[in-house]
């Protein structure tokens, strides 16, 4: 009867534990793109030496989880950072891809907004033949920045109710166990 609400009481703070470490996990991964709205852009110009899918959500087509690396001109120091979606890819691939054995040999302009010492976020690419504008790209990432701080406030408040609920059963289960002892100490009187 007892293990029951001291099961629920770890039960809740688990809960809770887990929508942190989810909610803190997807912050982490937002935090680039959102500082990318509030950076000031520049114009680089070069081309690729070095692109890289990088994280496990490599081709996977989830919004703002996969994402493209890549360095201009042999430069180590600037990365760049390209969130787009398949779509977004596969239009490119008539006149860009990351891929092809002659990318090094094609001329790119980038806009990107600094987000760290050596990172910046792509806001637009364009070469000769095509272009990826500020607009669709921004659109794009500004619409899925939106829908995953709304996971995030939907995860802040799952923490707290379960934060909640478990300082709730704990003084409940206190409470049970102070009635106990008390029947307990009428009993032997």
């Amino acid at each position: 009867m007892f293990s029951n609400f001291r099961t629920r009481h770890a039960a809740y703070f688990n809960f809770a534990f887990l929508f942190v470490v989810f909610g803190s996990w997807l912050f982490f991964y937002l935090q680039p793109v959102l500082r990318g709205f509030l950076s000031e852009e520049y114009l680089f110009y070069g081309k690729v030496s070095y692109a890289a899918i990088p994280s496990i959500f490599g081709n996977t087509d989830i919004p703002l989880l996969d994402k493209t690396v890549f360095q201009l001109n042999s430069d180590k120091e600037a990365t760049f950072v390209l969130y787009a979606s398949k779509d977004m890819l596969d239009e490119m691939s008539d006149w860009f891809s990351f891929g092809a054995r002659n990318v090094s040999d094609i001329p790119l302009e980038v806009t990107a907004s600094r987000i760290g010492k050596n990172r910046f976020v792509v806001s637009s690419m364009a070469t000769s033949d095509g272009a990826v504008e500020w607009d669709t790209l921004m659109e794009y990432q500004f619409y899925w920045a939106i829908i995953y701080l709304g996971i995030e406030v939907v995860l802040l408040a799952g923490f707290i109710f379960f934060i909640i609920l478990g300082f709730r059963s704990r003084r409940r289960y206190k409470a049970m166990l102070l009635n106990l002892q008390e029947a307990k100490a009428g009993e032997y009187e």
